[in-house]
């Protein structure tokens, strides 16, 4: 089987690939779905079985790429925890817990304070 049939059959994601016992580094070059992942990277380790002779680098670099992975999951838990829709839902599933319906509390408020604002317009004119 030459190179490129290699990388065709095998254009999935590294963990997919070693959950079904395949090595994906052997098509890493190739197949731009795989190319230069964390979990390439881990492939790799796991598929040398602790033969190379650079496997500390290989630990380290891991390493580094894990980190670097954690930072991004982290910023993108701080975003999600920023956005609106999170603030609103956060109480409403603790309201929920305690036998309440907190979106219907937060209509019938928003309700009243568009009466009240009408009103004041309606003072002002």
């Amino acid at each position: 089987m030459d190179k490129m049939t290699r990388c065709y059959r095998f254009k999935e994601h590294p963990s997919t690939l070693l959950l079904a016992g395949k090595c994906p580094a052997a098509c890493c070059e190739c197949s731009p779905a795989i190319r230069n992942t964390p979990q390439l990277a881990a492939a790799k380790i796991y598929c040398a079985g602790g033969q190379n002779e650079d496997h500390a680098e290989d630990l380290a670099t891991r390493l580094i790429n894990l980190k670097e992975e954690l930072r991004t999951v982290e910023f993108g838990l701080k975003r999600i925890k920023q956005d609106g829709v999170y603030r609103i839902k956060v109480p409403a599933d603790e309201e929920a817990k305690q036998g309440r319906d907190a979106l219907a509390a937060m209509a019938e408020r928003t309700d009243r304070q568009i009466v009240k604002a009408r009103r004041r317009l309606a003072h002002l004119s």
